[in-house]
């Protein structure tokens, strides 16, 4: 039985999973998501699904369940007990698009991005920046010069403005499936617009 966000990440799928005193971060509709930290850093996250949960951001939690994989890769606890407790909070890691997801997790833990390097940050709650090259209602892509494209997806009460040019995006790093590649996506809570000064060209 594991006790935090990050050893949890590497259970079997369907082992019995607690999770006591690790931090809530992002919250969408039956899921959130919960950060592990250790003297002040975050350092792992996982996703949380319980429908019709009460949990808002900024708490410590403590989570009962079942882990298991999504099809799109993702691993998360399926909970039959999420309580909330007194406040916490924790900044955002900011990073560049090329490190969001990272590879693989050792032990067959969380899968990483296709053809991706690094620490696996999936479930971590992030920052990012980038130019928006693709936008609809609710999805758009962003670059930042580092050859890679991220998708980032909002919930429903965020609406994508078609004349966002460069962003400053909050959410949680994660994964999707497109054909058998795993690619870079973010769930997306908070979006900034930037201001670029043109010197009034």
């Amino acid at each position: 039985m594991t006790t935090d966000a990050r050893s949890a990440k590497n259970a079997v799928d369907g082992a019995l999973v607690t999770c006591d005193g690790d931090i809530s971060t992002a919250i969408f509709p039956d899921e959130f998501y919960i950060s592990h930290v250790v003297n002040g850093q975050q350092v792992s996250g996982i996703r949380v699904e319980k429908s019709g949960h009460d949990i808002s951001s900024d708490k410590l939690v403590s989570v009962v369940g079942r882990i298991a994989t999504a099809k799109d890769g993702e691993r998360y606890i399926d909970a039959w007990s999420a309580l909330a407790h007194e406040s916490a909070s924790i900044e955002p890691l900011f990073m560049n698009l090329k490190s969001l997801g990272g590879g693989s997790t050792l032990g067959g833990g969380q899968r990483g991005i296709t053809d991706a390097q690094g620490l696996n940050n999936i479930g971590t709650f992030v920052r990012v920046c980038g130019c928006v090259t693709y936008c609809d209602e609710h999805t758009f892509t962003l670059q930042d010069g580092s050859n890679v494209n991220v998708i980032c997806v909002t919930p429903k009460e965020i609406t994508v403005n078609p004349l966002w040019r460069y962003v400053v995006v909050t959410g949680v790093s994660s994964i999707m499936k497109s054909n058998d590649t795993y690619i870079r996506l973010v769930k997306v809570t908070v979006v900034d617009p930037v201001i670029v000064d043109n010197g009034g060209q």
